[in-house]
Formats: C-alpha cells, structure tokens, sequence
C-alpha cells in the first residue's frame, strides 16, 4: 500500500487562512466587543475550518494506491476496486479511473511531486490490464 500525500503548499494556505480568520475575529473582539453580532459567530466558523482542513490534509494521505483499490480522501473519499474499473485515461494533468458506477479523477497538480511516479507506474499497470 502506497500513501501519497497533497503538495505541502495547499495545507499551509489553509492554515494561514485559519489563522488569517481567527486573527480577524480577534481584533474584532479586542476592539469592538460591545457590538458583537451572530454574524462574526462566521469568522470564527471559517476559522475552524480552515484549520480542520489543514491538519487533515497533513495527517491523513490524499491518496491510497493498493494492489486491490485506489482511494482518494478528499473531504469526501472515494475509493475504487481496480478490477471494477473499465476505463482508465490521463488528460491535462488530470488521471481519470472509471467504473460501471462511478468516476474517480485525480489531479496530479495538487500530489507532492516525488510522488508522481507512483502514480504514473499504477495507471500504467491499470491501462495494460485492460
């Protein structure tokens, strides 16, 4: 089982924009607590997830290649049995895999680039075998 995870450069945005929110929210707090209204219950809403999808995306593997199934974890996962997949194709940067059911696409631009090949050597062995 291989683990390949997103590019470093995408849970790092998301972090700085968790803290981007909770630093707005703060201020907002320090220097006009009086006026506090539901709505900047937003910003501290916007912050959590920012930061939630940032330890999440640097914790959990963006993509599980296995000899037996090819998942994705992605906010929803997705996970494919790679003797169920009919068609395999690589168009600009995207490899997309396909089912009777369902479709699964991968976008290389968001995978640490060490990692490519990987990728690359399972689509091969998918599209042979097909």
């Amino acid at each position: 089982m291989q683990q390949i995870y997103q590019k470093k450069k995408i849970a790092r945005t998301h972090l700085l924009f968790g803290i981007f929110w909770s630093v707005l929210l703060l201020l907002k707090y320090i220097f006009d607590s009086e006026n506090l209204s539901y709505f900047d219950g937003f910003y501290l809403l916007v912050a959590i997830l920012y930061l939630a999808l940032a330890i999440f995306q640097i914790k959990i593997p963006y993509l599980i290649l296995d000899k037996d199934f090819i998942q994705v974890n992605d906010v929803l996962s997705k996970k494919l049995q790679v003797s169920d997949i009919v068609q395999a194709s690589y168009f600009a940067g995207t490899y997309t895999f396909k089912t009777a059911n369902q479709k699964l696409n991968i976008n290389k631009d968001v995978l640490e680039p060490k990692d490519l090949d990987t990728l690359k050597e399972t689509y091969q062995k998918i599209r042979n075998s097909l």
